[in-house]
């Protein structure tokens, strides 16, 4: 499930993240977190990353899921199982099984999932000691899902094929970020966070060394947007240059012949991801563009304008003026002498 926040200024290095965003990742006032900041070079933006999972335990994450029937003490026997193999459990979430069928019906059962850190799971021969843990080029921990089918076997559901509701997975996304961003290659224009940053009255305060590179990249001035990802356990914001968010006024005087043209103008808006907020036709005689310039046209006209909204993301806005006009000039009756006028 994605959620995304308004935009909002960046002040003095201060982000505000909403309750109602970082709720679902138990992400509170007084709670740590970490991350990583880094130039998009796709886009004209920095790409802030934050997670509540500290950096040491990124390369060697993993995922348990499992439906245990509903037993007393079940919850602290299972984390009791997994301390004991040195395996830190950084999240959990449960809620009751909508999949229970025969006589599990009576007792019910939950779905848990686990977030867990293997960094010091090391008491197996199976599974491995490095973080690469692959069996037959696969990542798994073969040796951890048998012990638990044995060590619960009367506790975990089991579907009508036999097998046990339990799946041992890796957690892909923070394995990249350790790849990326904490090796001897790590990416250029980046900054890892690795001091943990506290939550205080909805707000974190961006790190010195971090702000200079958002003002190295987007200037003194930038907003942010947030957008919490609550598979990947993350809260993701993109920072852009507040300049790149004021609206474009387009303006197109044409010949009143065909109204396929304004069909054409929204396309090339719309493949851009440039969002119409505001459009007016007016139609006439001797009218005047923007800049006072009049059309080569001699008969009844019409003028388009339209008020455009720029996406968040976005790349440097002349290019995107100039690919604009570009793309605009190309149909069929602005070449005929119609006249666009964009005022940045």
């Amino acid at each position: 499930m994605l959620i995304n926040s308004a935009r909002q200024p960046v002040v003095a290095g201060a982000l505000q993240i909403p309750s109602w965003l970082r709720a679902p990742l138990s992400l509170n006032n007084g709670s740590p977190c970490w991350g990583v900041l880094h130039r998009d070079h796709a886009e004209h933006a920095l790409e802030l990353i934050l997670t509540t999972i500290p950096p040491v335990h990124w390369a060697d994450l993993w995922r348990i899921e499992v439906e245990f029937l509903d037993r007393p003490g079940i919850l602290f026997r299972f984390l009791d199982f997994l301390a004991a193999r040195g395996i830190l459990v950084q999240s959990c979430e449960g809620c009751l099984s909508s999949s229970s069928t025969g006589s599990e019906v009576s007792q019910g059962s939950h779905e848990m999932s686990f977030v867990v850190s293997c960094r010091h799971y090391d008491k197996s021969l199976m599974d491995g000691k490095s973080p690469e843990r692959t069996i037959d080029n696969r990542a798994m921990l073969r040796e951890l899902f048998y012990r638990i089918v044995l060590h619960f076997s009367d506790d975990i559901a089991f579907s009508g094929n036999g097998r046990p509701r339990l799946r041992v997975r890796r957690f892909d996304f923070h394995r990249r970020l350790a790849r990326e961003y904490l090796g001897e290659h790590r990416k250029p224009n980046s900054f890892v966070i690795s001091n943990p940053l506290t939550l205080k009255d909805d707000k974190i305060e961006l790190p010195r060394k971090a702000m200079k590179l958002a003002e190295s990249v987007l200037g003194k001035k930038q907003l942010c947007t947030f957008t919490a990802g609550t598979k990947r356990r993350i809260v993701k914001g993109y920072l852009y240059p507040d300049d790149e968010l004021q609206p474009l006024r387009i303006q197109i005087l044409i010949e009143d012949t065909d109204f396929q043209t304004p069909r054409e103008v929204a396309r090339v808006l719309s493949d851009r991801g440039i969002n119409i907020i505001k459009s007016s036709i007016r139609r006439g005689r001797n009218l005047r563009a923007l800049d006072g310039k009049r059309p080569r046209i001699s008969s009844l006209g019409f003028r388009l304008d339209l008020t455009c909204e720029l996406p968040p993301r976005l790349r440097n806005r002349s290019d995107i003026v100039v690919s604009l006009r570009s793309e605009i000039g190309k149909i069929e009756e602005m070449r005929r002498g119609g006249l666009l006028t964009i005022l940045e």
